[in-house]
């Protein structure tokens, strides 16, 4: 389970690396295990950490029962609420996916949860236009070229892409396009945020 913070607005700080820090010390406030997404996104990860908010013990990892839902609505009420406390404005998201939870906390303002398997449903409007294809690791200069692509195919949102099969959207797009198409809905291992061990790590 993954929770993003995605901070409304930066403060300013004497230096770039001051300003990168309280998003990240507010991160390890409540995970071990943080990515530093981007300059105004930290994603970690908080499996085990809704025990602390009133989950049952057999709780899994999954956000798929109504328990679970009010645990790790709490776990992100109280992020918000150490923020504001800090004086900064946070949205937080949670999900069994670290990628649909970044793009939940970038889009919408408050405290989200995106319960297994309504992925679709919660993210499925998005525009494209906010679709990060940095998290599929896809280099800035192949971006452009996808995104018009996409748009002479007519395609606008995350749903309208996700509607595509895959092995037709790798055949034209490359592997790339294909991986893009993958992240918000695709499973991860609640040990890690991809599939080398450099991407999971903690900030030092």
């Amino acid at each position: 389970m993954f929770a993003s913070i995605y901070g409304q607005t930066i403060p300013k700080f004497d230096s770039p690396a001051d300003g990168q820090g309280w998003l990240i010390d507010l991160a390890f406030t409540f995970s071990p295990l943080v990515e530093h997404t981007a300059d105004d996104t930290v994603v970690l990860n908080v499996s085990g950490q809704n025990l602390l908010f009133g989950s049952p013990a057999n709780s899994g990892p999954a956000v798929d029962d109504n328990a679970t839902i009010h645990s790790v609505r709490a776990l992100a009420s109280e992020i918000v609420r150490r923020a504001a406390q800090l004086n900064f404005k946070v949205n937080v998201s949670i999900a069994a996916n670290p990628d649909a939870a970044i793009h939940a906390a970038r889009a919408f303002k408050g405290v989200t949860v995106i319960p297994v398997g309504e992925e679709s449903l919660q993210l499925g409007n998005l525009s494209l236009k906010t679709l990060d294809y940095s998290l599929a690791d896809i280099e800035q200069e192949r971006v452009a070229g996808i995104e018009e692509t996409l748009e002479l195919w007519g395609l606008r949102t995350f749903s309208d892409f996700a509607g595509l099969p895959l092995a037709g959207v790798a055949q034209r797009l490359g592997q790339g396009g294909a991986s893009a198409k993958a992240r918000p809905g695709q499973k991860r291992s609640p040990d890690g945020f991809g599939a080398t061990a450099a991407r999971l790590r903690t900030v030092a």
